[in-house]
């Protein structure tokens, strides 16, 4: 080790006790004359620098081990985000599935607050979030997705569900299973057929 440290010219333990030694025998011959002071504080502030430089070296490794995620967090993340995912991306499929069921007669005119534009435009906005909920799920090895990118496919999946639904929650007549909705067939909506009111699947 000192000889690495000479040949790269690094302070070393003994080269402090020669320094101090030569210093302390120069101040024998006077402090101005018997040290040279420009070269003692470069060699003096090599040792101070090389506190710094091996704390911060130190605290940059712990660093590194503390805060990097482990393999088994990094699974866990995954886990999460694959969860989150999928029950993305079941509501958007069960709701997709609703959507296209109506698609005969929101372009027959047959539902009042569903005609062929919204159809079509309320069909954009299911595809596009469920590209971004396949995206999700496609993960490759360790790498995982942002948070916000989760939590921004659920929350617009939830969203859709939210502004096509009512809730029945205390109501007398709109409940799940009441015979007061109308089904997807065009002929039944024309005609005033009653069917029972479906509840919005959510969970897997």
């Amino acid at each position: 080790r000192l000889c690495t440290s000479y040949r790269l010219g690094l302070p070393t333990s003994s080269s402090q006790c020669i320094t101090g030694g030569i210093v302390g025998v120069g101040l024998m011959e006077g402090v101005a004359r018997g040290v040279n002071w420009k070269l003692f504080g470069k060699q003096f502030m090599s040792w101070v620098s090389t506190l710094f430089v091996v704390g911060l070296g130190v605290a940059a490794i712990f660093a590194q081990g503390v805060y990097t995620p482990s393999k088994i967090d990094g699974a866990q993340v995954l886990q999460y985000e694959d969860g989150v995912a999928a029950i993305s991306s079941n509501i958007l499929t069960n709701f997709n599935t609703s959507l296209q069921a109506y698609q005969p007669a929101a372009a027959a005119g047959a539902l009042r607050i569903l005609d062929a534009t919204q159809w079509t435009n309320l069909n954009t906005t299911v595809q596009s979030t469920a590209a971004t909920v396949a995206g999700i799920t496609v993960t490759k090895g360790d790498t995982a997705i942002y948070p916000e990118t989760v939590l921004t496919a659920l929350g617009d999946a939830l969203g859709l569900v939210q502004n096509n639904s009512v809730l029945t929650l205390g109501q007398n007549n709109v409940f799940p299973g009441a015979m007061v909705c109308n089904g997807n067939a065009t002929e039944g909506i024309l005609q005033g057929v009653k069917a029972a009111c479906v509840s919005p699947v959510l969970a897997p």
